[in-house]
């Protein structure tokens, strides 16, 4: 035998062992699920932190009950929201509750035109409900922003001194709501809720990675509406700074509400897919800018994940003659239905006592009626 001929046959058993285990995946793979369960995300809480609640099912039967009955036209509501809901009772909006949008970083640099919730805001307005927009700084730290909606809330509550407010905190916009509810306790009173959309509460790994040179872009873009504030926004968004933040406030003194965000590198715009490109080392679950593990408050109910990029699930860019359009081009979702949705949902929560529970948050992820894991696993640094 030629040793050509004996090395061929020392191979064959080895290629015949790796046709058959390709075979083998391609076989699990054909027969995998279109779609995997939705699996809500690991979330790391200070020491003493309370862990969330999952009612992720209950909310996507109202939101999708809302884009069914009052938005038809954008389709399935799987599209927009995992997990997938089923359309039920729709619960009423309730009238004695104010809505309070906190914008997210760089906000007023965009210009009037362009509004985070701008279209839930006209919806909710033509539906008798009050809601307003918080003029915040673009580029202030936390704390400083903070501050600005302590003062915008206090001069509100002077007003109308029984007036129950829902805040809605979007991307940084949450992390104030925070900070400013730390600030003045007081404000507990008068707040009914928060809401974070795609928050920044665990910080991101971004921030880091922005080369100074950049860090005073927005200012430069828009001279004389990107008002800077402190100029601490990038600073006050690290995941070090959001995590002490946490852990000297290990639960907000008021009823909270999470809702993540996650997109795949096809529902990405343009503008986040560099960042996602950092995101996806440490989580696939990722918006472009936040891992959903990270917009999730401590001892909050749980909402699920809209399925779009950090901008798309908030603020419209898809407007012709914007100059971002180019850059934010997967930007279509119905955030009108979105908060509407919030507002019911929320107001029917919180008039049944907080019990709109999907399962118990226990230190685990229990098991929902199907036998898929339910709730959030809390971890202890």
């Amino acid at each position: 035998m030629s040793p050509g001929r004996r090395v061929r046959r020392t191979w064959a058993r080895p290629r015949a062992w790796c046709a058959t285990v390709l075979a083998g995946c391609t076989l699990l793979l054909a027969c995998a699920p279109g779609r995997w369960p939705h699996l809500p995300p690991v979330v790391q809480l200070p020491v003493g932190a309370p862990a969330p609640r999952d009612v992720s099912r209950a909310f996507a039967g109202v939101f999708c009950s809302v884009l069914e009955r009052e938005s038809p036209a954008w389709g399935p509501c799987a599209s927009y929201l995992e997990p997938a809901g089923v359309p039920g009772a729709l619960p009423p909006l309730p009238s004695d509750l104010r809505v309070v949008v906190i914008p997210g970083l760089m906000a007023p640099c965009f210009g009037e035109g362009v509004r985070t919730f701008g279209e839930g805001l006209d919806r909710l307005a033509s539906l008798g409900i009050r809601a307003e927009l918080v003029p915040v700084s673009g580029l202030g730290g936390t704390t400083f922003n903070g501050r600005q909606i302590v003062a915008w809330l206090r001069a509100r509550i002077a007003e109308e001194p029984d007036a129950r407010f829902v805040l809605v905190g979007f991307s940084k916009g949450a992390a104030d709501a925070l900070e400013a509810l730390a600030l003045e306790p007081a404000l507990a009173r008068n707040v009914a809720a928060l809401v974070t959309v795609a928050g920044a509460i665990g910080g991101s790994p971004i921030p880091e990675q922005i080369p100074d040179s950049l860090k005073k872009l927005g200012v430069r873009l828009a001279p004389g509406r990107c008002e800077k504030g402190d100029g601490q926004a990038l600073a006050s968004l690290s995941r070090r700074a959001r995590l002490e933040f946490l852990a000297r406030h290990p639960a907000p003194p008021v009823p909270s509400y999470s809702l993540s965000a996650v997109s795949r590198p096809e529902t990405t715009s343009r503008v986040f897919l560099r960042a996602r490109g950092l995101l996806d080392r440490i989580s696939v679950d990722n918006d472009g800018q936040l891992l959903a593990a990270d917009a999730i408050v401590p001892g909050s109910a749980y909402l699920g994940s809209a399925l779009g990029d950090h901008l798309a699930v908030a603020v419209q860019f898809n407007r012709p003659g914007l100059p971002w359009s180019q850059l934010v081009d997967r930007n279509r979702y119905p955030r009108a239905a979105l908060l509407e949705a919030l507002l019911r949902f929320v107001g029917a929560d919180l008039s049944h006592g907080g019990v709109l529970d999907d399962a118990p948050a226990v230190g685990g992820r229990p098991q929902d009626d199907e036998g898929q894991p339910g709730g959030v696993l809390p971890l202890l640094p």
